[in-house]
């Protein structure tokens, strides 16, 4: 695209020339104004304009003329800077470089060119090639710009405007210099717009190349991908006993410095386009780190140190407690990451897991953790390398044999400590010694690929089940922080660490070994072949008569139910407790916590069915089904459910209420969706179904206060004097501070009985769960006082009449009664 090749251009240049030698000569004859009329009719058409006989429109001509102008700046400024082509230039070659470097590695060696490192290529190919996409959308687009403003540039200077010239001499000299200015400024524009078409021409071209390339690259990656699995158990090379090192391409030393140049370059590439997954964990890991630090500092603020002796990890090192959290998680969130990273991220785990455990460990525990760390350096540089050497091959048997000793010195160990790690890790040691024995086992029959798959597994699946022990532990360290540190907080008052430990504990522990099993199949190579085989099998159509549904439907189905499940019992653990009932301390927000369970279900069923892709017809079949069920045999189970809701909504009893229903009397434990837990004062837990709290006469000791009126029964002796005796009562009352002044307390004369005058004594506390301590006391006061003032306490006498005694018993009696010191009513 030229635009001065159009004839109106050819028109301006004219005018422009005609306009510098009328100023170099400093005249402007009649003559030759009309030689330039011609010229320019004969170059723009004798039809299309004509000399204005007038200047009147000269006006209307200047405004065309500023329009072009200002035109053809926005087309200079949008070729100057409107498309930087330098960037493209700069980072062009670096990706033509990968795509060698990619072609170069899958022709170097097809059987060293593992599975993971094939998905991890794959990665890097579809990244280049929605880069390549992009860029060639945004030089297409940039096409389109140029031929807009061309069109606009040319539909302004076809304007017939510019071809009335005015008569009069001076004003067609001004006319003649601005025309003169504005073509200059065209063929500037020109000259630009040139450069930058070539510019996009040679970037287009090899755009185009890579992206062809890319996706030849993938093709070939695709299928190497699905025959993989063929040739991973054949035999590639030969038993270790007639291996030779002239067998080999390069030494061990060549293979390690071919492998840092190729993994480098695809490492930086890798990390360059990972930065997404990286900074969103750099910040989770900072918010961690602070909130860790912000409670150990609020619990040192308040003088309460010693409320951090209980914890290990965080109370060593904050940073190296942080560190763990990334660096098992990180490589769960990259997509396909290269071997070196992820060996690199792990050996930076053990380091950090290394420093927080070993005040805890034992000393024979230390000294074989040195081992472990040798297997990891050694079995992670080799599971790495790209190519196998003679070197190589016997220094993986030596060290696998060594692991073998290990790993029995290290259950032996454990079996001897079992309280240093957790059952788990028994079965991790043992899985570490048969892994080193299927490795021997590979690679003296000549499949060294899969020796060292299995070798690396071994030691990663230790240091890794050591790691993620110690992140659980972290984790309810947090917990344990956030409690002590927060016990102003209201919602923190329900808490209870003691109990929401255990049972966090055991959902974290499930979630460490699912975690300990992924990277396990990663090191083995078979996690992209079990996800595959596993996606195939879940995305699968089938039948069940009429029904068409997927496997992966009912997972996720499956899985939104438990969640939902799980979640509502997370609220009973962190707000409901046995223990908290016992000793009295109420949870008031037990009704709220049942309606958000009750809701969390009901929102995570109507989740998973829509997430499941049940149609609506169907659920009405089974919602019909349901109905019939529940008029046949469910009435039971539906009114305890809408008793339990009926129970969160008026409230007649929370978790710690002190209530009696029949002849059952207990603390309230639990309050239910079906059913609820009374825990009654000699230990055992009753489980009530709700509809027996809604059917039944319910009585709440603690529904509105804890205050509870206690009466006592004490007698006296007759002929005591009841001023004393009263008084001796008011006295022991007063001295309890328990005993509530308001309202007072009664002292009243009850009854004559047989053998006594008994008052009858009542008094409040205003603590119900600590009457019966409450009463003893009272007892013994009142006892110690009657002592003091002399008032007696009557008891039950009888008196015996014998009519007859056995003679040689009396003779005895007699014998004794005359004895000296002998007491004669013995």
């Amino acid at each position: 695209m030229r635009f001065w090749r159009k004839p109106v251009f050819l028109l301006i240049l004219l005018l422009g020339t005609a306009s510098a030698a009328t100023r170099a000569q400093g005249i402007i004859d009649s003559t030759m104004a009309d030689q330039m009329l011609d010229s320019m009719r004969k170059n723009a058409g004798r039809d299309s304009g004509r000399v204005m006989r007038t200047d009147t429109t000269v006006s209307n001509v200047l405004m065309k003329m500023e329009e072009l102008t200002i035109l053809l700046n926005k087309v200079s400024n949008a070729l100057k800077r409107g498309f930087d082509t330098a960037t493209l230039s700069d980072e062009l070659p670096y990706y033509e470089d990968v795509i060698k470097l990619v072609r170069s590695n899958l022709d170097y060696d097809f059987t060293q060119y593992n599975l993971r490192n094939l998905y991890v290529t794959r990665v890097v190919l579809l990244q280049i090639e929605k880069k390549m996409e992009n860029w060639q959308a945004s030089l297409l687009r940039y096409s389109k710009q140029l031929i807009d403003i061309e069109n606009d540039v040319v539909r302004i200077a076809r304007d017939s405007s510019f071809l009335q010239l005015p008569q009069d001499s001076t004003l067609l000299n001004l006319y003649l210099e601005q025309i003169l200015e504005v073509s200059q400024k065209w063929i500037r524009t020109d000259s630009i717009q040139r450069i930058t078409v070539q510019k996009i021409g040679v970037l287009q071209n090899r755009v185009a190349r890579a992206f062809i390339s890319v996706n030849d690259l993938n093709e070939e990656i695709e299928y190497r991908i699905q025959n993989y699995r063929r040739f991973i158990w054949q035999k590639e090379e030969a038993e270790l006993l007639k291996a030779h090192p002239d067998q080999y391409k390069t030494g061990f030393l060549g293979t390690i410095d071919t492998t840092l140049s190729r993994t480098l370059k695809v490492f930086r590439f890798y990390y360059s386009l990972s930065w997404p997954g990286r900074i969103t964990l750099m910040v989770v890991a900072l918010l961690f780190f602070f909130w860790m630090w912000i409670n150990q500092y609020r619990i040192r603020k308040a003088g309460n140190e010693q409320m951090l002796l209980p914890l290990r990890y965080t109370r060593r090192s904050i940073v190296a407690s942080t560190l763990v959290m990334y660096l098992v998680v990180a490589p769960l969130i990259y997509f396909s990451p290269p071997a070196f990273y992820v060996e690199l991220l792990w050996l930076l785990l053990l380091a950090a897991t290394t420093y927080l455990s070993w005040p805890y460990w034992t000393s024979g525990f230390r000294k074989l953790w040195y081992g472990v760390i040798l297997l990891f350096l050694v079995f992670g540089l080799c599971n790495v390398l790209v190519q196998s050497s003679f070197f190589e091959r016997w220094l993986v048997f030596v060290v696998n044999a060594f692991a073998i000793g290990l790993g029995l010195l290290m259950y032996q160990e454990w079996k001897n400590n079992k309280s240093l790690f957790t059952r788990f890790m028994g079965m991790v040691i043992v899985i570490f010694i048969a892994a080193n024995v299927l490795s021997i086992g590979f690679n003296w029959f000549g499949r060294f690929t899969v020796a060292k798959f299995f070798s690396n597994a071994s030691v990663l699946g230790v240091t890794l089940a050591v790691a993620l022990y110690l992140l659980v532990e972290i984790i309810l360290e947090g917990l344990f922080l956030q409690l002590e540190a927060n016990k102003g907080w209201k919602i923190t008052s329900y808490m209870r660490f003691d109990e929401v430990k255990g049972k966090f504990r055991n959902y974290l522990s499930f979630v460490a070994k699912i975690i300990w099993f992924l990277a396990l199949a990663w090191s083995l190579n078979v996690y992209y072949v079990l996800t595959e085989y596993l996606a195939e099998f879940l995305v699968k159509p089938r039948t069940l008569g009429d029904i068409k549904f997927t496997f992966e439907s009912v997972l996720v189905f499956c899985i939104v139910i438990w969640l939902s499940m799980f979640l509502s019992r997370l609220l009973t653990y962190v707000f409901g407790g046995g223990e908290q009932t016992i000793t009295g301390q109420r949870n008031k927000v037990s009704s709220w916590v049942l309606l958000a369970r009750l809701g969390i279900i009901s929102g995570g069923f109507l989740l998973a069915i829509g997430a499941a892709g049940i149609p609506a017809d169907k659920l009405a079949i089974v919602l019909g089904a349901l109905s019939v069920g529940i008029g046949f045999g469910l009435q039971n189970v539906v009114n305890n459910l809408v008793s339990g809701v009926i129970l969160a909504f008026e409230k007649p009893m929370q978790v710690g209420d002190v209530i009696e229903l029949g002849t059952r009397l207990g603390t309230v434990k639990e309050i239910g969706i079906r059913s609820s837990k009374i825990s009654t004062y000699d230990g055992s837990d009753i489980i009530v179904p709700n509809g027996d709290f809604i059917s039944q006469q319910l009585v709440n000791w603690t529904h509105s206060n804890t205050y509870r009126r206690i009466e006592l029964l004490v007698g006296v002796a007759y002929g005591t004097d009841l001023a004393v005796a009263g008084k001796a009562i008011q006295e022991a009352l007063e001295e309890h501070a328990d005993v509530m002044k308001h309202p007072p307390f009664s002292i009243l004369v009850h009854d004559f009985a047989d053998s006594a005058v008994v008052y009858r004594i009542l008094f409040w506390t205003n603590n119900y769960d600590k009457w019966t301590v409450l009463k003893s006391e009272v007892l013994s006061g009142i006892y110690n006082a009657f002592k003091k003032e002399g008032v007696s306490i009557p008891f039950p006498q009888r008196d015996l009449h014998i009519q007859s005694v056995n003679a040689d018993l009396s003779a005895l009696w007699k014998a004794g009664e005359k004895k000296p010191g002998t007491d004669k009513e013995g």
